[in-house]
């Protein structure tokens, strides 16, 4: 698994934000082990994103390097068919999603992994986890205001309402290309609109005002524009709701009931107030849904 285009976040900055490394958070990625028992030595080696199997004598003997950043052994599943491709007995079991990417295994020196007596657990980054605890929380913040963050180009068609305001789905805006009368039916443009003179758009805001109103229609007016916020500009406030429904996500696993504890250099609390939205089944702190409450998506109720 790889961050969504829609993540709030990267991965080290929740990392900082947890005050962890990205060996605090690893977990078992394969055994493995040489069954030869006419060699004299088997080792396993990683460092600098290389994987060194040797094996010195036998039938087997063999020397030979995978890199970990090569497209065919850039996740486990590669990596271990590749390693099963040489026919040099090695014996692998996988732990792990086997789309884990192998870049994140732990550097090993040199260690014998001759007979199953030295079978060796290679450890890595659980980006696999990472990453998917940010594209939930990042989801979710996106359904609960009901609109996109990340900067996008949309393409989109309303209704005609009989007003002279329409509410665009996304904002802030960020390049407006054109207003247009659509016909829904024959999918062609009736009439294109003159931004300024015709009408215009509130670009923080996402509505688009015109002198007249907007007739009433089933998709009748289609809209192009860019709205959202380039990665580095996500507001700080966005960034540690994300931050916080992550850590939520992470330490909340298996400890249903708990209502607060310290773990290690975080502590977290599992009260909340709010019983208006859950997150991974557990109910969202009030503290969390505040910080998300200015991002809302309004209706066009709410809109003077």
């Amino acid at each position: 698994m790889t961050l969504k285009s829609n993540a709030l976040v990267t991965v080290d900055e929740l990392l900082v934000s947890m005050n962890q490394n990205r060996s605090d958070l690893s977990c078992d990625f394969f055994r493995i082990y040489n069954s030869a028992t006419d060699a004299t030595t088997a080792t396993v080696k990683v460092a600098s994103n290389v994987l060194t199997l040797i094996v010195t004598g036998g039938t087997s003997a063999h020397s030979t390097t995978f890199d970990l950043t090569n497209a065919n052994y850039d996740t486990v599943t590669e990596l271990i068919a590749g390693i099963q491709a040489l026919n040099k007995n090695w014996i692998v079991n996988r732990l792990t999603s086997g789309s884990e990417l192998t870049i994140n295994l732990d550097s090993v020196p040199a260690t014998s992994a001759l007979l199953v007596a030295n079978e060796q657990t290679l450890t890595g980054f659980n980006g696999e986890y990472v990453d998917s605890i940010i594209n939930t929380s990042s989801q979710f913040i996106e359904n609960y205001c009901n609109r996109k963050f990340i900067s996008q180009t949309f393409t989109e068609y309303y209704d005609g309402n009989d007003e002279n305001k329409l509410l665009l789905d996304n904002f802030p805006v960020t390049t407006f290309t054109s207003l247009a009368l659509w016909d829904f039916q024959t999918q062609t443009v009736l009439q294109t609109y003159t931004v300024n003179s015709d009408y215009e758009v509130y670009t923080s805001e996402g509505i688009i005002y015109k002198p007249g109103v907007f007739n009433h229609g089933h998709k009748n007016y289609k809209v192009v524009y860019v709205a959202g916020y380039a990665i580095a500009n996500v507001p700080d406030d966005l960034k540690t709701a994300c931050f916080e429904l992550a850590k939520l996500n992470y330490y909340k696993k298996d400890k249903q009931g708990i209502e607060s504890e310290t773990i290690g250099r975080y502590s977290v609390n599992y009260g909340a107030n709010s019983q208006t939205a859950y997150f991974m089944g557990v109910a969202v702190p009030a503290s969390i849904l505040s910080m998300l409450a200015p991002y809302k998506r309004l209706d066009m109720k709410d809109i003077q």
